[in-house]
C-alpha cells in the first residue's frame, strides 16, 4: 500500500501538470495567429492538401473548448484534493486486495483443468496457428493497405488524431505502428497484431466457454475457433476484428465472474478491455451492451448472488466509466474531426426501411455462408443440427438459465433498428466463438447420449476436438478460400502488376483502377514505383499522356473503367491489352490529338 503522503503528492502534481497544459494550450490557441497554426500543421502533416484554413480554425475552437474543460477539471481536483485523496487512499488498498483475489481465483481455475485438456489445447493452438501462418504473407488487401499507408506508416500523433473514415482502427493502428516500426514494414509484421489476437482467441475460447458450459464443450469450441475459415482470414488481415473478438471473450469471462463476486479489480479490468476494444472499433458497443443486458437478466432471474444495490451501482458505474474512458481515448480525434467522424460517418447513415430489410436478409445469408465456409459438407449438417440442439436444450448443457444468445440477438436488433444500419459481415467475427460454444454444447449433448457410461467418455471430447481442428483446418489450407476471399478488397496479382508498371510506365502516365485494387499501392510503395493510381475520374486524367486501365476480374469490367476514363478525357485511343495476369489485365489508352493521331511516341 502506498503511503498517504505519496498518494497526495502524486495527485497534486498530476492536477497541477494538467492545469499547466490546459493554460498553455488555451493561451496558444488565443494568442498565436490562426495562419501560423495552419502553416505549422501543413508542415507537419504528410498530406497538406487535406488541411484547409477552415479546418484549422475549427481545430482551434475545439482546442480552446478542450483546454477549458481540462483546466476546469484540474482546478476542481486541486480545490477538493483532500476528499479525493482520502477516497483514493481507501480505494487503492481495496483494489490491490481484489486484484490478488482475482489472480488467486484464476490460478485455482487453471489448476482444476486436467493435464490432458491442456495438452490437447496446445495441439489445437498449434494447428490453428499453423493454418493462420499459411496465409500470413498473402497479397496485401485494400483496407489493410490503407491502414498502413494512410495511418500506421506516419507519425503516432497523426494516427491517434486522424479519422477521415472508420478504416482507422486506432488501437490496432498503434500496435501496427509498433510492430512494423520494430520488425520492418513487411506484410507479416503489419499483420502481427491481428495474427496474435486470432491465435490467443483459441485458448480464450476454451477457458471462457468452459466457464459457461464445461471443459469438454470448451475444448470443442476452441477447435471450431481454431479452424474457422473466417477467423483465419481476419487473423491474417491487418484489421482490428480479431482484437474485438478477443476483447469480447475476455469481457464474457469477466462478466460471468462478476455475477457472483464483488471484485473491483475485475470491474476495472472489464472497463479497460471494453474501452480499448471500442478504441479499436466502435462496434465493440454490440458485445458490451449484450453482456450488460445478460448480467441484468441474470440478476432478474435470481442467478446473481450479489446484493441488488451492488449490481445496479456496478452496472451503472461500469457503463459510465467505459463511456468516459472511450471518449478520452478518442479525444484527439474528437478535437480534430469532431464526434460526427465517429458517430455519424458515411457507414452509420440510416437506410430506408426497404433497403434496411433487404440488407439484413443478405447479411444473415452471408453470415451462414461465412460460418460454413470450408467446413466439409458432411460436417455442415452435423454442426448445424448440433447448434440447433444446443440452443433448444441450453439449460441442460449450460450452467446458466439465461442463454447468452438472447441478449445478444436483442442488442443487435435494438441497436441496428435505432440506427437503421446493417453492420458489415466482418463485424460479426466476435459472434463466432459464442456460436462455437453453442455448437459444441449440442455436440456434447449428442455425444454423451451416444457414449454414456463407457470407458472412452473421458477422451471422447478431446479426440473429437483434435479431429475437428485437423479436418476443417486442412480444408481451409487446401481450398485457398481465404486467399481468394473478396472481403475488404483484393488484387491477388498486385506484385506482378507493379512489376509490369515498373517496366512500361513513363513520366506523365497514370493508372485508373477499382478501389478494391488498392493493394497495388502497397506493392508500389514497397518497390518505390512512382506511378499515380486513381480510383475515380479526376482532372489529372485529362492531362495524362497515357492512361493504364487496371482491370480486376473480381470487381469490374473493361468497359466500366474505360467509360470512367472518358469522363475526363474524350480523345483517347481504343484500349490495348498490354499484359494479362491470372486475375487481372493491364490495358493502355493513349491521348489523341485533334487529328486523331496519338500524341505519345
Amino acid at each position: 500500500m502506498l503511503p498517504g503522503n505519496v498518494v497526495r503528492r502524486g495527485f497534486l502534481l498530476t492536477a497541477a501538470f494538467s492545469l499547466i497544459i490546459a493554460v498553455s494550450g488555451e493561451a496558444a490557441s488565443l494568442f498565436i495567429p490562426a495562419q501560423q497554426w495552419h502553416d505549422e500543421i501543413v508542415t507537419f502533416v504528410q498530406r497538406p492538401e487535406n488541411i484547409t484554413f477552415q479546418l484549422t480554425e475549427r481545430l482551434l475552437v475545439r482546442l480552446r473548448i478542450g483546454c477549458f474543460l481540462l483546466g476546469a477539471a484540474s482546478v476542481a481536483c486541486l480545490v477538493f484534493h483532500a476528499r479525493l485523496v482520502s477516497a483514493l487512499e481507501v480505494w487503492f488498498p481495496r483494489l490491490a486486495a481484489d486484484a490478488g483475489a482475482l489472480w488467486s481465483d484464476l490460478r485455482a481455475r487453471l489448476r482444476e483443468v486436467p493435464l490432458r485438456y491442456h495438452l490437447v489445447l496446445l495441439a489445437i493452438m498449434a494447428a490453428g496457428a499453423a493454418v493462420r501462418f499459411a496465409y500470413i504473407n498473402q497479397p496485401m488487401r485494400c483496407d489493410e493497405s490503407v491502414t498502413w499507408l494512410d495511418f500506421a506508416s506516419r507519425s503516432l500523433l497523426f494516427s491517434l488524431s486522424s479519422y477521415p473514415d472508420p478504416n482507422n482502427h486506432v488501437f490496432h493502428t498503434v500496435l501496427v505502428w509498433l510492430t512494423a516500426g520494430v520488425l520492418g514494414p513487411q506484410p507479416w509484421a503489419i499483420r502481427l497484431p491481428a495474427f496474435l489476437a486470432g491465435v490467443t482467441a483459441i485458448p480464450a475460447t476454451f477457458y471462457v466457454m468452459s466457464s459457461f458450459y464445461d471443459l469438454d464443450v470448451g475444448l470443442l469450441a476452441a477447435a471450431l475457433v481454431a479452424s474457422s475459415s473466417f477467423l483465419v482470414e481476419f487473423s491474417t488481415n491487418a484489421r482490428g476484428y480479431t482484437m474485438v473478438c478477443l476483447a469480447t471473450l475476455i469481457l464474457l469471462g469477466l462478466g460471468r465472474y462478476l455475477r457472483t463476486r464483488a471484485n473491483t479489480a475485475a470491474a476495472v479490468l472489464l472497463v479497460l478491455v471494453a474501452s480499448f476494444g471500442a478504441w479499436t472499433i466502435p462496434v465493440m458497443l454490440y458485445p458490451f451492451a449484450a453482456l450488460m443486458a445478460w448480467i441484468l437478466l441474470s440478476w432478474m432471474a435470481g442467478e446473481v448472488t450479489l446484493p441488488a444495490r451492488w449490481v445496479v451501482a456496478g452496472l451503472i458505474g461500469v457503463c459510465v466509466a467505459t463511456g468516459l474512458l472511450t471518449v478520452t481515448l478518442y479525444s484527439p480525434i474528437i478535437v480534430t474531426r469532431g464526434v460526427g467522424a465517429i458517430a455519424r460517418n458515411q457507414y452509420v447513415t440510416g437506410l430506408s426501411w426497404h433497403e434496411f430489410a433487404h440488407q439484413w436478409r443478405d447479411i444473415v445469408r452471408g453470415f451462414a455462408a461465412m460460418v460454413a465456409r470450408d467446413v466439409p459438407r458432411p460436417l455442415i449438417w452435423i454442426l448445424g443440427a448440433a447448434t440447433a440442439l444446443g440452443a433448444v436444450l441450453y439449460s441442460k448443457a449450460s450452467r446458466d438459465r439465461i442463454p447468452l444468445y438472447i441478449p445478444l440477438v436483442a442488442t443487435f436488433a435494438a441497436l441496428s433498428l435505432a440506427q437503421r444500419v446493417v453492420p458489415f459481415l466482418r463485424v460479426w467475427t466476435f459472434v463466432i466463438p459464442m456460436l462455437a460454444g453453442l455448437t459444441a454444447s449440442g455436440l456434447m449433448l449428442a455425444l454423451r447420449l451416444t457414449v454414456a457410461r463407457t470407458k472412452v467418455t473421458g477422451w471422447a471430447a478431446p479426440a473429437l476436438a483434435c479431429m475437428l481442428a485437423g479436418w476443417i483446418g486442412l480444408t481451409v489450407v487446401r481450398s485457398q478460400a481465404v486467399y481468394y476471399s473478396l472481403e475488404t478488397g483484393t488484387l491477388t496479382d498486385a506484385a506482378a502488376v507493379t512489376e509490369a508498371l515498373e517496366r512500361y510506365h513513363q513520366p506523365g502516365d497514370v493508372v485508373l483502377a477499382n478501389y478494391a485494387s488498392f493493394g497495388i499501392e502497397f506493392t508500389n510503395w514497397q518497390r518505390a514505383v512512382r506511378v499515380p493510381v486513381y480510383y475515380d475520374p479526376v482532372k489529372e486524367l485529362s492531362q495524362a499522356r497515357r492512361i493504364w486501365l487496371l482491370v480486376n476480374d473480381d470487381y469490374d469490367q473493361l468497359d466500366a473503367l474505360r467509360s470512367r476514363a472518358e469522363q475526363e478525357q474524350k480523345q483517347l485511343s481504343e484500349p490495348k491489352l498490354v499484359t494479362a495476369f491470372p486475375h487481372a489485365q493491364l490495358y493502355e489508352m493513349r491521348r489523341l490529338g485533334s487529328d486523331g493521331s496519338s500524341t505519345t511516341p
